[in-house]
């Protein structure tokens, strides 16, 4: 410990400009901390008064997770492959089974007194629509992961920021989610907003240590990986915006958004998992990941 503590100062204290860099990273700290009580406090009561209030503040709660994540790189320092490996997994975990559980049966149950008869194709309609715009992000923006590589058109950028472009792209569906769920009231945000922030702190950590590992310094490594929470926020307006007081549109939107997750799980994080080679070692994060988002769906509703 006493070792990586040295490690963590040597970074800090003979940067270019000392005084600055702790400040910002304290100023980090604090406002993750602040955020994230401040999101899981006040979301309840917003929602009485304002959905769109609502969603900020989900959305500020993953974006505060993400930071967090990010932050805790200080502490952890680097991690072997097998640690990254259950982390990701345990994310993963989380991700599929909010997607299911807090989204897609939702909008099968919400699309029933809207859509009669023809629910069932809207809520699948919805959901290719939200797998068919990360497709179209995925293959019109540049970005990178950590082991599978450079994906999306040729670009000059460096790795670091390819790096931290992928996360963006999967926050920002997440954000999404809370914006829809939203509309529902805190009985169907709360669930959402909650699995959506502890599996971004894993996320948060990972992304920090990839732009450590592409040779980005600790200081900007930490400020970069916590910046890709913003996109959470972002969604959620976005998606709030949308949506408005429309009814007709709650169930697609919960459709939309389950699909959208879905792509990100099954098209990004379980392939890194399998390239990297650990998907078999760490089926028990995997599935913990889902048991801890079953249990916090159950306790809730």
């Amino acid at each position: 410990m006493s070792a990586l503590i040295h490690e963590v100062d040597a970074h800090l204290l003979h940067g270019r400009h000392p005084v600055r860099s702790l400040a910002g990273l304290a100023v980090a700290v604090a406002g993750s901390v602040v955020l994230a009580a401040h999101g899981a406090a006040a979301l309840g009561d917003a929602l009485a008064s304002s959905a769109m209030i609502g969603a900020l503040l989900g959305g500020l709660a993953g974006a505060a997770a993400t930071a967090a994540g990010a932050v805790a790189m200080l502490f952890l320092g680097k991690l072997n492959g097998r640690r990254e490996d259950q982390l990701m997994a345990f994310a993963a975990g989380v991700m599929l089974a909010a997607a299911i559980v807090s989204l897609f049966i939702p909008a099968i149950e919400a699309a029933a007194p809207v859509f009669g008869n023809a629910s069932p194709l809207a809520v699948l309609l919805a959901l290719g629509a939200g797998v068919g715009l990360m497709l179209g992000l995925d293959k019109a923006l540049p970005h990178a992961h950590a082991v599978s590589g450079v994906h999306g058109p040729a670009t000059h950028a460096s790795r670091g920021l390819l790096l931290a472009l992928a996360l963006f792209l999967h926050n920002f569906p997440e954000g999404m989610a809370v914006g829809i769920a939203a509309s529902g009231g805190a009985g169907a945000v709360v669930p959402v907003a909650l699995a959506i922030a502890v599996q971004d702190v894993p996320e948060g950590l990972l992304v920090a240590l990839a732009l450590g590992a592409a040779g980005m310094n600790l200081q900007r490594a930490v400020l970069l990986g916590a910046a890709t929470g913003l996109a959470e926020p972002v969604g959620a307006w976005i998606a709030a915006t949308v949506l408005g007081d429309n009814p007709a549109l709650y169930p697609v939107g919960l459709a939309f958004a389950a699909g959208a997750m879905g792509f990100v799980v099954f098209h990004e994080m379980l392939p890194e998992l399998k390239s990297r080679g650990g998907l078999p070692q760490v089926s028990g994060a995997l599935a913990g990941g889902i048991a801890l988002m079953l249990g916090v769906d159950l306790f809730l509703g």
